[in-house]
């Protein structure tokens, strides 16, 4: 039977006899799943047909089976690896959670594959509510969108149209934005332009250097000299709390306070990019985390929320027609998307002492544990702390009080390493391949005492995997279900997609 929301609007019937049923489907597709996978030329020739038809190599050279656990994803020749990118961000609760595949499916057997904005249904209010729920009193309306690009384009709207005829944009040096003509100006790799017309009305600011202790009012005389010569023509800033390009480079909240400061004396546009950051640092919201709501204007979300918004104050309601759309979200991922945030609130993700800020600090002392037992060659494999693929809430909370960001640098040279190391680990696989063995990341089909050799890639890999695993080991940990995805940072800019 049909249940209804508090506001009367239907929703999907949820019941206990409909989950049953959505568990049997999803076994059944388990089982025809497990009994197709390819042989290893057939996988080879699945992977070049792929490549000759989007007109350029992946750039992980794999093809998901379909089905996963956790940390672990399953490839369409039957092999399993270890997915530290969690799906660029996507895969919050790990791959094949139950609980999300069982709401997919009960969504799935609705009406429409996609809802509109012209036409949506219960589970675009549900999931309205529940963004608006967590964004701050400040906040009034959420515009759902499908990717993270169409978010930030939709937030460029807003703020031009309000501050018109300002034109002007100012964002970090290393900001990424998107990949849409817009989004690829405001995005500072000239690589993602190359042969695109610009517009020129974009202005940069240094972001946070932790190696110079004046680094906060460098960023604020770049800020106020671009004010002062261009004097009502800059409509907004764009920030990004924690960046992805180049490094995971974050800063302490004075030093985004300090910025927002002089954008909210100039009157202009304060826009928080959060397509990356979305429910990864101990909040729904990073700008929650930083305590920062109060400057805030505009805010996107995506990624982990299987679809992306834009969230904004009263001021900046658009006038009629100025952001539209067909689609809003596929019904699957808005009512997916809205399930996550329940979970993250009713099993204690959230806040210092939430599972995610838990597990964080675990990660960071397991991790430091494993950079002293590591050769010098290895050791650079992992980078700073903040190339490591998490963000420790503690260090911005310690931030946040005035001490500088110790150990939080903005380090290059970790994630360049990252990619070599999967190259590496490629390379090295492929070898295998013919013997059944591993191939491009990590086989957990092999035991660890069957591997022991030398320490190398395709070891550290191992050993970060054991450093996930132990901390879900113990029936007493209040992380123990918590897939090590929901401690990740934004990655690379080599993989990041909107």
């Amino acid at each position: 039977m049909a249940n209804h929301n508090s506001n009367g609007v239907k929703n999907r019937p949820d019941t206990s006899r409909v989950r049953q049923a959505a568990r049997e489907l999803l076994a059944a597709v388990a089982e025809e799943i497990d009994e197709g996978a390819l042989s290893p030329k057939a996988y080879e020739r699945t992977l070049r047909e792929i490549e000759r038809l989007r007109g350029q190599p992946l750039f992980y050279r794999a093809v998901s089976g379909g089905t996963g656990s956790g940390a672990r994803v399953r490839l369409a020749d039957g092999t399993t690896r270890i997915d530290f990118i969690s799906g660029i961000g996507v895969y919050g609760f790990g791959h094949s959670d139950p609980d999300l595949l069982e709401t997919a499916v009960v969504a799935a057997a609705g009406d429409a594959v996609y809802q509109g904005h012209l036409f949506p249904g219960g589970e675009y209010l549900k999931l309205s509510k529940a963004l608006l729920r967590h964004a701050g009193k400040q906040m009034k309306h959420v515009w759902l969108s499908i990717s993270g690009s169409m978010a930030n384009e939709n937030a460029l709207k807003l703020i031009l149209q309000k501050h018109a005829p300002a034109d002007r944009i100012i964002v970090f040096e290393g900001a990424f934005a998107g990949r849409t003509l817009a989004m690829a100006e405001l995005t500072d790799r000239p690589s993602y332009r190359e042969g695109l017309p610009l517009r020129g009305n974009v202005l940069h600011v240094p972001f946070f250097d932790p190696s110079d202790p004046h680094s906060i009012e460098r960023s604020v005389a770049a800020l106020e000299a671009h004010l002062k010569r261009h004097p009502g023509r800059v409509a907004g800033m764009l920030f990004e709390l924690i960046q992805g390009e180049g490094g995971f480079n974050t800063a302490p909240r004075e030093f985004f306070s300090a910025l927002m400061e002089c954008c909210r004396s100039a009157k202009i546009a304060v826009w928080v990019d959060e397509v990356q950051t979305f429910a990864r640092t101990g909040e729904l919201y990073a700008y929650r985390t930083f305590d920062l709501e109060e400057y805030i204007d505009v805010a996107t979300v995506g990624k982990a929320l299987q679809g992306s918004a834009v969230l904004f104050r009263k001021a900046y309601k658009p006038r009629p027609g100025l952001i539209a759309g067909t689609f809003a979200g596929s019904t699957v991922g808005l009512a997916v998307g809205a399930r996550i945030i329940e979970r993250l609130e009713s099993d204690g993700y959230l806040g210092a002492e939430g599972r995610i800020a838990v597990l964080g600090r675990r990660f960071e002392r397991r991790l430091d544990a494993l950079r002293k037992r590591l050769s010098r060659q290895y050791r650079r494999m992992l980078g700073n702390r903040s190339d490591a693929g998490f963000c420790s809430l503690r260090r911005i909370r310690r931030n946040r009080n005035g001490d500088r960001a110790r150990g939080v640098r903005r380090g290059r040279h970790g994630v360049r390493n990252g990619k070599q190391s999967i190259e590496d680990s490629h390379a090295a696989s492929r070898e295998h391949d013919r013997r059944r063995t591993r191939s491009g990341l990590y086989d957990a089909r092999k035991s660890h005492s069957a591997r022991r050799r030398g320490a190398g890639t395709l070891d550290l890999i191992e050993a970060r995997r054991r450093i996930c695993d132990r901390g879900r080991a113990s029936t007493q940990d209040p992380c123990m279900k918590l897939p090590c995805s929901f401690n990740q940072v934004p990655n690379s800019s080599n993989t990041s997609g909107r």
